[in-house]
């Protein structure tokens, strides 16, 4: 696959088109799983350690084919996957805070910043013992990547 550069102004709308792809397929996951048009172990969920993996592999077939395209994406792809992660509505990440201001907002006043500080603690906690296990899980199971 060769590429050719872009002018700056097409470049830039295929950098949102792309980007725009990306999250549809994050939010389509889900509901494939749940129809089964693809299964678990397609679609599990990795750890530092799976991203490691893969990453190695998008890696070497950037350096083999000279092609910094295939690393610069997945990097692109993982960004944009924690940004969406980010914004969910558990507390501990942005996307829980963004919740209690609506809860206060609906309120008409504020929670007490020791409850929401406990409230986050134990978001924290509950994403520490998740991201703990699905490192176990990378571990014990490793990702078999496609050649």
């Amino acid at each position: 696959m060769t590429t050719a550069p872009l002018p700056f102004t097409d470049a830039i709308s295929f950098g949102f088109q792309r980007i725009g792809e990306t999250i549809g397929l994050i939010f389509e996951i889900p509901s494939r799983l749940m129809n089964q048009s693809i299964s678990f172990e397609e679609a599990r969920p990795v750890s530092i350690v799976g991203i490691s993996q893969i990453g190695g592999q998008f890696l070497q077939e950037s350096i083999e084919n000279d092609q910094p395209t295939v690393i610069l994406n997945f990097i692109a792809v993982i960004s944009i996957a924690l940004g969406i992660t980010n914004l969910l509505p558990i507390p501990a990440l942005d996307g829980g805070r963004i919740l209690f201001v609506l809860i206060e907002i609906v309120r008409g006043k504020p929670i007490t910043p020791e409850r929401e500080g406990l409230i986050h603690l134990a978001g924290m906690i509950f994403l520490l013992s998740i991201g703990m296990l699905i490192i176990l899980y990378d571990v014990l199971n490793p990702l078999t990547l496609p050649q």
